[in-house]
């Protein structure tokens, strides 16, 4: 386990957070957002800007209980991205970066909008959303250097998670270009030998402020409690109350 990114806001041009052949514990940010709402600004007058909240390369992080939004502001980027993730691999081809309990959003890009690109890893009771209105990108893409099983980027463990797109589009794009509805994520995603691939949702989380889970929210106790941290962003324990479910995303309703 490399440094520690705790309790922070963080929120700059581009790329607002990047990790690179590092493995940082990262937990309870709020990254591409402060908390009064505001976006990190996109990058413009390039030839074409993109903007990516989160990108881990060659990375093994343990990253929960974060908010990651994509930069946007008054100009949108052409491209829109919540989290690049690119797990280290270790002997055997195993890969260990793994995300916990996030909320993810990849704001409304001109061209596309993607949630995660995700390289292996492991994803337990994480929100992800595409919000783009005429729903026309992949919320979540699988991207991988070439076709092998070692390689080819699917998950080690991706359940109880949740995958919104505002604008109806596919959930889920792999790296042939097929696309996948809920039902084949569950009962198809993944390729790897003892892979963990199951539970996974599509609903509207019922967001209040700061991407907080309001009343009667779907998401509440939805989540497994395998790898699940004991408190949420705020600091509010997780399960609540004792004895259930946690709730999916980085907030638990009080």
């Amino acid at each position: 386990m490399g440094d520690v990114v705790h309790a922070d806001e963080i929120r700059s041009h581009a790329t607002v957070l990047e990790v690179v052949s590092d493995s940082p514990f990262v937990a309870q940010n709020l990254i591409g957002m402060d908390r009064a709402g505001n976006t990190t600004p996109c990058n413009v007058g390039r030839a074409q800007s993109w903007g990516v909240a989160a990108s881990f390369a060659n990375s093994s992080s343990r990253v929960e209980n974060n908010v990651f939004v994509s930069p946007s502001g008054p100009v949108p980027c052409d491209g829109a991205t919540g989290v690049i993730a690119s797990a280290a691999v270790h002997d055997g081809g195993h890969t260990s970066l793994e995300l916990h309990s996030n909320t993810v959003i990849a704001s409304a890009g001109r061209a596309q909008s993607i949630a995660l690109v995700m390289k292996g890893g492991s994803y337990r009771n994480n929100i992800f959303i595409a919000d783009r209105a005429d729903g026309g990108s992949a919320l979540i893409r699988n991207q991988a250097d070439s076709f092998t099983v070692e390689d080819r980027g699917d998950p080690a463990v991706f359940e109880h998670n949740v995958l919104w797109n505002r604008g109806g589009g596919p959930l889920y794009r792999d790296q042939s270009g097929d696309v996948f509805d809920i039902g084949t994520v569950n009962n198809g995603l993944s390729n790897a030998p003892n892979a963990i691939v199951r539970n996974d949702l599509s609903l509207l989380p019922l967001f209040t402020a700061g991407y907080h889970l309001g009343p009667g929210s779907p998401l509440a106790d939805a989540g497994t409690p395998t790898g699940a941290p004991a408190t949420d962003i705020d600091g509010d324990p997780r399960p609540n109350p004792r004895g259930t479910n946690p709730d999916i995303g980085a907030d638990e309703i009080p």
